[in-house]
């Protein structure tokens, strides 16, 4: 790493930005000789870090990923309470090569593998973690979610393609910025996630390929799951939110995103608006990315209720015989949530809305 004298800005991604939160600054300043001045302030949100250096000279370092990693881990730990011991520590690390140990045990270890994953979480001390909301193995479970609240609707179908694709996924990295920000909002329960694959893999593992698309997608833990469910190089996986797209383009970039690979193409993010007219997009990108008649697959991310404007508008975007899994409303919202009915429709030869499945008894952020 080369970083010249004078002052640069610049935007950057790497992975441990992934978790910046919004609207924060650190600041470095070093008393050995080399470390006179402030060398970095860093700046940002999570969707678009910014770093400005000001340096009164040329300093030359080199570091590998993981060090980097907990270097970044340490400059984000200093907004808390202990901040003078960890900036003392990040400051011991770039003068002397003192690896910071105190964010080093809640990195997971790599490559990803479940079983490595499960072993590791279950050692952690989570309670003295840096997350505002820390999280529980529950979030990860695979087999636990099989046998929690949902299990009656797992009765009777072939959950084991399902299980498969969610175990070969590295959830942590999908849910790190859910731990970070304290909003759970942006990801839905394993057990939904896995109910979710089981309602659509007939369409995504079709020898034709499908196109998918997700509204809502969050972090992107559905749309890996989708690719890596279709591992078919005719797909095409497209998914869309209102915010936090870069959070879910990191992580489907990330090479440690899951333990198998696919030969679906790396799935499409872009931002849009379920509510708005052309789901808030140009004409020109509307009708490329989002034609109507063209998806065999979409899922809804958030509940409507059911005379909303916008269940007319998705499901337009289904081909006939396509496949559309959405939350309905049973009532009014109560701080942003509704109980819902979770719906599976398919477009029929007519056009019309052929109802396939209900499930009861669940509760989704809502958009309305």
């Amino acid at each position: 790493i080369t970083l010249e004298g004078g002052t640069a800005r610049t935007l950057i991604s790497p992975r441990p930005f992934a978790v910046m939160p919004a609207a924060v600054a650190w600041q470095l300043t070093g008393s050995a000789p080399l470390l006179d001045k402030p060398i970095a302030t860093m700046r940002g949100s999570s969707a678009q870090p910014e770093v400005e250096l000001t340096l009164a000279q040329t300093l030359n370092f080199s570091i590998g990923a993981d060090e980097f990693r907990e270097m970044m881990c340490q400059l984000k730990s200093a907004r808390s309470s202990r901040r003078s011991r960890r900036l003392n520590a990040a400051r011991a690390f770039l003068t002397k090569g003192t690896r910071p140990s105190s964010c080093s045990e809640f990195t997971p270890p790599a490559p990803y593998s479940y079983s490595t994953f499960k072993n590791w979480f279950l050692a952690q001390q989570w309670q003295e973690s840096r997350y505002r909301m820390p999280p529980a193995f529950s979030w990860f479970d695979v087999d636990g979610a099989l046998q929690g609240k949902l299990r009656q609707h797992f009765e009777g179908r072939d959950m084991e393609l399902p299980v498969v694709i969610a175990k070969a996924i590295n959830r942590f990295m999908f849910m790190r910025s859910i731990m970070e920000s304290g909003d759970d909002g942006s990801q839905g329960a394993m057990g939904m996630q896995l109910l979710m694959l089981s309602l659509v893999r007939d369409k995504l593992t079709q020898p034709e390929g499908a196109r998918a698309l997700d509204i809502g997608c969050g972090t992107g833990w559905l749309l890996e799951a989708f690719a890596l469910m279709s591992d078919n190089p005719r797909s095409r996986i497209l998914g869309f939110d209102l915010s936090g797209i870069e959070i879910a383009k990191r992580n489907l970039a990330d090479a440690d995103v899951a333990s198998r690979t696919t030969r679906t193409p790396r799935p499409k993010v872009f931002e849009g608006n379920l509510l708005t007219e052309n789901f808030g997009l140009d004409s020109d990108s509307r009708s490329r990315l989002l034609p109507n008649g063209s998806f065999d697959i979409v899922n809804v991310g958030v509940a409507l209720k059911i005379d909303n404007p916008a269940f007319q508008k998705v499901f337009n975007l289904l081909r006939v015989g396509g496949v559309m899994t959405i939350p309905i409303c049973d009532g009014e919202a109560v701080d942003g949530r509704c109980k819902v009915t979770f719906r599976k429709y398919v477009r029929g030869d007519d056009g019309q809305a052929l109802l396939q499945e209900c499930i009861h008894g669940m509760t989704f952020v809502t958009c309305e």
